[in-house]
């Protein structure tokens, strides 16, 4: 649907974590497709997804209910998260998922991004590489660097 709605130029990408629990349903539909998984160390989901949701959820909020909200988020996101977690180990753990996915790590992809898209590429057979590219990267890098 989201194909006939409006066809990528390139490619979709595909950011929330919600998106675990149905990488079945995509790949049903769309057999082909290749998928990077980025991992991150917990220590850092979970705050980050402690303050998304709070985000959200606060303008629905009186001011006095912030501190229950704050403690109801702290219970059930890392539950939240467990259950992502499970999806996403039981597609990994099928055979048929090893070609279509990539994981990586988020830290390796920040310490090492250009060898980190190269092992991209190398996985996925049909990308190719070329040292126009790889300049390409590294002049993008140089002129946004993190924290920019």
């Amino acid at each position: 649907m989201l194909h006939d709605v409006d066809p990528p130029r390139t490619h979709w990408q595909l950011k929330s974590p919600i998106h675990a629990h149905y990488i079945n349903t995509l790949l049903k539909y769309y057999p082909q497709a290749s998928i990077i998984m980025p991992h991150r160390c917990l220590n850092e989901v979970i705050p980050s997804a402690c303050s998304l949701f709070l985000s959200l959820l606060s303008h629905y909020f009186n001011e006095d209910d912030i501190p229950n909200l704050k403690i109801i988020l702290g219970q059930m996101i890392p539950k939240f998260i467990d259950i992502r977690i499970d999806c996403i180990f039981e597609f990994n753990s099928r055979e048929s998922s090893r070609k279509n996915v990539f994981n990586i790590q988020y830290k390796d992809l920040i310490k090492d991004p250009i060898g980190t898209v190269h092992r991209i590429y190398d996985h996925f057979h049909f990308l190719q590489w070329s040292n126009e590219f790889e300049k390409a990267m590294c002049l993008w890098l140089i002129e946004n660097p993190k924290g920019k």
